[in-house]
């Protein structure tokens, strides 16, 4: 004699495999949100970084550009007006950039400095006269004594043989 098949105390197989794929979506759904709820605030930290570094670098290159200008317009001027052609080719640097339309941006007066055929250009600034919203994070520490600084220096050409 042939025995009965055992009686089936689980669902019908079609309706078990739909509902095995309806608690993988779910659990897929609370995975995401928790993936979202750790990933969110550190990309936003990894933004917000990226800003602040990028303006960081931004300003320095600014600063290094103008020191480099300068010299470069005070090499070939007179001794008389040599402080007055740096200092014009400073102004233009930053007014070509965006630093001269925000508010709160300055810098130090340039140090100009002849050290014999040699002209030097200093111009600095420091992180605390750079916009708070330049620097969301607030990452650098003692904004007033982290100095950025823009340096160049450069033979003097000599004008004695005229044409």
């Amino acid at each position: 004699m042939q025995a009965n098949p055992p009686i089936a105390s689980s669902p019908a197989p079609g309706r078990g495999a739909a509902q095995r794929k309806r608690g993988i979506r779910r659990r897929r759904g609370t995975e995401l949100l928790e993936l979202a709820l750790v990933a969110f605030p550190l990309l936003l930290f990894m933004v917000f970084g990226t800003i602040e570094f990028g303006t960081y670098f931004y300003v320095e290159h600014n600063l290094q550009s103008a020191a480099r200008e300068g010299a470069r317009a005070g090499v070939v001027a007179n001794a008389d007006d040599r402080d007055a052609k740096v200092l014009a080719a400073i102004d233009r640097v930053f007014e070509g950039s965006s630093l001269s339309q925000m508010e709160g941006f300055s810098y130090d007066t340039p140090i100009i400095e002849v050290d014999g055929d040699y002209l030097n250009v200093t111009v600095r600034t420091t992180w605390s006269r750079v916009p708070e919203g330049l620097r969301p994070m607030l990452l650098i520490r003692n904004a007033d004594k982290a100095e950025l600084k823009g340096f160049a220096a450069m033979r003097i050409e000599n004008n004695t043989l005229a044409p």
